[in-house]
């Protein structure tokens, strides 16, 4: 309204195209008369303070797209109880709920406490081996058995090979489904279901 005015416009035509009355645009004219361009800002209003500033929304998002163990949380992912203490012993919120927490990360569409496995493999004949298992499935023989069997129950899987993907908003964190074994790699021979990665 301020800058249709300056360029000349009339009230009437200024009202018409911002959609308002013209005493409205008589009320801040005039309180740019009367304290300049200091008066266009909002005046105190009652009631009870904001509790949660943009600043602090902004950090829970970028709080939990991160990693727990870089704020030397011992998790993997994050809840929203375990999210809020670590804002405020982060000093980067002042005093936030979980329920807040919920409610500016839902608004972002931001889970972290969600994860999907992924399968990276680097065996050039992954294609290979996969359409071979697809194949099985779809059209088995008839005259033989098919056996699927599970991976090694007593088999310790010691670490991921690569670090978590974290949450994105509207992305879940992601795990790779492949992990180190007693130094070494196993990895999955196609991108089935864990009880169907090994047929024999």
């Amino acid at each position: 309204m301020i800058l249709l005015a300056a360029d000349g416009e009339t009230i009437s035509s200024i009202a018409e195209k911002v959609g308002t009355s013209r005493a409205r645009i008589h009320d801040w004219l005039g309180r740019l008369e009367e304290s300049g361009v200091e008066g266009l800002f909002d005046e105190p209003r009652s009631g009870r303070p904001e509790r949660i500033t943009p600043l602090e929304q902004h950090q829970v998002v970028a709080v939990a797209c991160r990693s727990p163990e870089e704020f030397g949380v011992n998790r993997t992912l994050w809840s929203h109880e375990a999210l809020a203490q670590a804002l405020v012993s982060s000093k980067l919120a002042r005093s936030i709920s979980r329920a807040t927490v919920q409610r500016i990360l839902d608004e972002a569409q931001i889970k972290p406490h969600r994860v999907k496995m992924w399968c990276h493999s680097t065996d050039p004949e992954y294609q290979k081996k996969l359409r071979a298992i697809v194949r099985l499935y779809v059209r088995p023989p008839k005259s033989e058995p098919v056996l699927c069997v599970d991976e090694k129950t007593g088999m310790q899987a010691l670490s991921r090979s690569r670090t978590m993907q974290p949450t994105r908003p509207g992305r879940s964190a992601r795990f790779e489904f492949e992990y180190k074994r007693n130094g070494t790699r196993r990895q999955c021979t196609a991108r089935m279901r864990k009880k169907d990665a090994v047929l024999i």
